[in-house]
């Protein structure tokens, strides 16, 4: 069995995936709010997040077993890499977003907050103190997935890998029990969802998936099941995901199912779906995510979802008070933020994250290499 999550090994159809759920955001902000097209989007980027970020863990705590580094070593460098890889482009937004809000009086949702964005908690601020939406608070999902780097990276790197399947199906099942009872005991919709252990689950989910890795198969059947699989996955998860929204979720209006029940059968659809698409890499939808344009959404697809709801919200004000538009506003709207927001992207992606992401590489180099000299320091030395 091959593990298909192996760093460094491009899986084709995951980057065309990426692009379609972040215009699948922007659809969810503007033309199509009352469905659940934005939750289908962020579960995926949530499966799509532990599938990858379990190949790299796996690995370094393989070299770490093989005493060729060191825990800290290893620790040090995934939360420096996922630092590099993140904040750059969120700071620079939160900055903006304070700045205007300073000197024109506006987002005062945010500026009275700052503090819980700048350290990465905007998910408890939201779900435990606000409890409503706000200018910057679509980016709750990356405090979820902050929170769990800091926790889970540290567990799997201390952990052998022998035992991280039980480690990843004990944290799931605690995540699911935890998000039941918080959802039994508030009145408000937004605090269980923005609470870490519905991320966390989803997240872990694609390490799951990551773990079980890929099996040879022959190319007819694969070819055969591969498409009847991912299509009949895609369509329960369209079908779902533009279903009007009900008033404490999918389950209370079209299906009589417990909370708990309905996110791990949520999972399993996201998780399966990812899964096929990594195993059946000659299927029709995954040529299709291929082509250009959606790989190089998925490319631009974190800056294209940090920068498009402000944009919004910009766009939104300048309509209503122009008057240029007076009809299809939610329209007009999607296109100027799809648009802004796609060139906002493109540029970060050309002058910020791409300009990282080569130190980066240089930075990890440097930081294995100081790992490797240290652990044979120790190796060689007496006793």
């Amino acid at each position: 069995m091959e593990n298909k999550s192996t760093p460094g090994q491009r899986i084709k159809g995951f980057d065309g995936l990426r692009g379609i759920s972040a215009l699948a955001v922007i659809v969810h902000h503007t033309a199509l709010t009352g469905t659940y097209i934005g939750d289908a989007a962020v579960y995926t980027f949530f499966v799509l997040s532990g599938f990858l970020i379990m190949g790299l863990l796996q690995k370094s705590r393989m070299q770490i077993e093989a005493l060729q580094t060191s825990v800290m070593a290893e620790l040090k460098k995934f939360w420096l890499g996922r630092a590099l890889r993140i904040f750059p482009v969120y700071y620079l937004a939160l900055a903006v977003m304070l700045v205007l809000g300073w000197g024109l009086g506006i987002h005062q949702d945010l500026t009275a907050h700052a503090g819980w964005y700048a350290t990465y908690l905007q998910n408890f601020h939201i779900g435990l103190v606000s409890k409503e939406w706000g200018s910057f608070t679509h980016v709750w999902s990356l405090a979820v997935e902050q929170q769990f780097y800091l926790i889970f990276g540290l567990l799997f790197l201390a952990v052998p890998a022998r035992y991280h399947l039980r480690v990843i199906v004990a944290a799931m099942v605690s995540c699911v029990i935890t998000y039941n009872f918080v959802f039994s005991h508030t009145d408000s919709e937004i605090t269980p969802y923005t609470m870490p252990m519905v991320g966390f689950a989803y997240i872990l989910g694609g390490c799951l998936i990551s773990m079980a890795g890929r099996r040879s198969r022959s190319p007819a059947a694969s070819g055969f099941v591969g498409n009847a699989v991912i299509y009949l996955l895609l369509a329960v998860i369209v079908v779902t995901s533009l279903m009007p929204q009900a008033g404490n979720g999918l389950w209370s209006r079209y299906l009589p199912v417990p909370a708990n029940l309905m996110i791990v059968a949520s999972i399993v659809l996201y998780g399966g779906f990812l899964w096929t698409i990594a195993n059946f890499q000659d299927a029709h939808l995954v040529r299709m995510l291929e082509m250009r344009p959606l790989r190089y959404a998925g490319q631009i697809s974190y800056a294209l979802y940090v920068f498009h709801f402000p944009l919004i919200q910009w766009n939104q004000y300048v309509l209503e008070h122009t008057g240029w538009i007076h009809s299809h506003l939610a329209s007009a709207n999607f296109i100027m933020t799809l648009i802004g927001s796609t060139v906002l992207a493109a540029m970060s992606m050309h002058w910020i994250e791409r300009p990282v992401a080569r130190a980066k590489g240089g930075i990890m180099a440097r930081l294995s290499a100081d790992a490797r000299a240290s652990t044979d320091s120790l190796r060689s030395s007496p006793g």
